[in-house]
């Protein structure tokens, strides 16, 4: 499905559509995934998410994910439909990795080691499911305390309203409820990322990832947020900055609706055509796809 999606879009000299994401993940083989306590919703026990690209394991191991290897051309377009809309003003954003989620709320949450800011976007059917964040939480306030009135809130679907999102992860944020069937990717850089190996970077880099440099400086988009103790946070209101406006060389938060990405000058990305891993499995690889064969279910529920 991606390669041929992939093909279709350089056959008509094309951006990759918000169709053909949803299309690619709707087939995508989610995991039950119960590690993620920090988002899971409240009842639940498990929620549909996955990371490709760089991963820091349970026991310390960095390294790309198997399933990267295994669905290359999935990355690959994912990779291409973020990157060839790309604004000027993010021209410059990296990433090492994408979680992928599938039809849940992610309750109220800071992401714990990423390096820099994230970017967000959401797939699919459904109404409601904005995302929302707190652009000044800087974690010296009780995560259940923080002001509703200080919050942003971001429609990242599709559609007239919908827009992507480049957001600090390590702030608050939850998702809004929502009825319908609900897809997102998050592009975001592990906080250990200058500690890859250069097989990694390397292999990553001919799918399209724009890996950061080992020096990188993670405020070089985004500002450091502000608290909400009082001074200058005071100050800080709900309204989302202009992204690039005058006076906010950086802003805590950006937002480009999707007609102002649509009309970003199109620049297809060329990217090596990249085969899935045949070869002989690394105990790496073979650890993590018994782990996920005991999670998976290969057909979703409707109802899920």
């Amino acid at each position: 499905e991606a390669r041929a999606r992939l093909d279709a879009a350089d056959k008509a000299r094309r951006r990759i559509s918000d169709e053909d994401v949803e299309a690619v993940m709707s087939k995508w083989a989610f995991v039950k995934n119960t590690a993620r306590g920090n988002v899971i919703p409240n009842g639940q026990h498990w929620v549909w998410s996955d990371t490709i690209g760089l991963i820091r394991d349970r026991v310390g191991s960095i390294h790309t994910v198997p399933a990267t290897k295994l669905y290359p051309e999935v990355v690959q377009l994912l990779v291409r439909w973020l990157r060839e809309r790309l604004p000027q003003e993010a021209s410059n954003f990296t990433f090492t990795s994408l979680n992928l989620n599938y039809n849940y709320a992610a309750r109220r949450h800071r992401d714990g080691n990423n390096f820099g800011p994230s970017m967000i976007k959401a797939f699919g059917s459904f109404k409601g499911g904005a995302l929302s964040y707190w652009p000044e939480d800087d974690k010296s306030t009780d995560l259940q305390k923080l002001p509703e009135n200080k919050k942003v809130s971001l429609q990242i679907g599709s559609g007239l309203d919908g827009g992507l999102a480049l957001f600090n992860g390590n702030s608050a944020h939850q998702v809004e409820a929502f009825e319908g069937h609900r897809f997102s990717v998050v592009y975001f850089t592990l906080g250990c990322h200058d500690r890859a190996e250069e097989a990694d970077r390397a292999y990553l880099g001919s799918l399209g990832i724009p890996f950061p440099a080992p020096d990188a400086d993670p405020r070089s988009l985004l500002r450091a947020p502000l608290g909400y103790g009082g001074g200058a946070a005071a100050k800080a209101t709900a309204k989302t900055p202009a992204a690039g406006g005058a006076g906010q060389r950086r802003p805590a938060v950006m937002f480009w609706k999707n007609k102002e990405l649509e009309k970003q000058k199109f620049q297809p990305l060329r990217l090596p055509r990249v085969e899935p891993f045949t070869g002989k499995p690394s105990k790496i690889m073979v650890a993590a796809e018994a782990d996920k064969v005991k999670k998976r279910i290969l057909k979703k529920p409707a109802s899920a």
